[in-house]
């Protein structure tokens, strides 16, 4: 024979379990803006920003975002530029089956026409490298590896300024993207410029290697930044991210192990944006 469970005794210190799984809808409901608690949590109340609750200090200014444009459009010179090229795929009939990026790319040349000079090329071109290759020529290792590839299929990636404020960015968005954001890419044009915007590094995960943008308190911003490993606390309680110039990040073969890199430092991981 079976009995039901016995009620909760208050004085143990145990709520009901109604009462737990109405907490916890509240607490999401709270976290996602929405829902009819006010605020209120089992009678206490919480910030409206709940990133005051884990002493992150709430971002004034906005980092840049990269724009990528097609390199036939853009109006400044090309050497030294992050860049992409746009791959794509046909079928024995010469329909187009898929198409892709490699980024990671610099440019190393201004346009030029080769043709004639070098086997299937059939328009201007420009050289790129890949990015380990760039800072190895830039560090003065001589005989790096450069492509000559079709002007068209090159896309330039470059850093535009956002707005202080945006109308249509509410502060749930800027916390954490709009879980539809990546339907953006399957409806629009692939061959019209688009705009990523950096995401707190906060609400990311798996840090290490990404790109980061550093935005100082009174708003200079540092780029050319890669972390290198994930976020960690330090005595005080500050939660902090390991992060190394660019440049060492792809260099760090030429230097000893044995010994500190220049530039590694740690920064708050509240200051910190990911290039999506």
């Amino acid at each position: 024979m079976s009995f039901p469970p016995p009620e909760p005794d208050p004085e143990d210190g145990f709520a009901p379990v109604d009462d737990l799984d109405r907490a916890l809808r509240e607490l999401i409901e709270h976290e996602h803006g929405a829902g009819s608690s006010g605020g209120v949590l089992n009678d206490v109340e919480t910030p409206e920003d709940l990133t005051l609750l884990a002493g992150w200090e709430v971002q004034e200014h906005k980092p840049p975002a990269v724009l990528c444009i097609r390199a036939v459009d853009f109006r400044e010179p090309l050497v030294g530029r992050r860049a992409r090229f746009w791959l794509t795929s046909f079928d024995e009939s010469g329909d187009l089956i898929a198409l892709g990026w490699r980024d990671g790319l610099r440019i190393v040349s201004e346009v030029q026409d080769l043709r004639g000079q070098l086997d299937r090329v059939v328009e201007p071109t420009v050289s790129v490298q890949e990015e380990a290759d760039y800072y190895r020529a830039l560090s003065g290792v001589k005989s790096t590896r450069r492509f000559a590839v079709g002007v068209s299929r090159v896309w330039v990636e470059q850093y535009v300024s956002q707005p202080d404020l945006d109308d249509d960015l509410g502060a749930d968005d800027e916390i954490a993207p709009s879980c539809n954001a990546w339907l953006s890419d399957v409806v629009d044009d692939p061959g019209v410029p688009r705009l990523i915007r950096p995401v707190p590094a906060r609400s990311a995960h798996a840090l290490t290697g990404r790109r980061m943008i550093h935005v100082r308190g009174e708003g200079t911003i540092a780029t050319g930044l890669r972390a290198v490993g994930e976020p960690s606390w330090t005595h005080d309680g500050t939660i902090i991210v390991p992060v190394v110039d660019e440049h060492d990040w792809y260099l760090w073969t030429e230097l000893s192990n044995n010994m500190r890199h220049p530039s590694m430092r740690s920064m708050e991981v509240s200051s910190l944006w990911v290039e999506a």
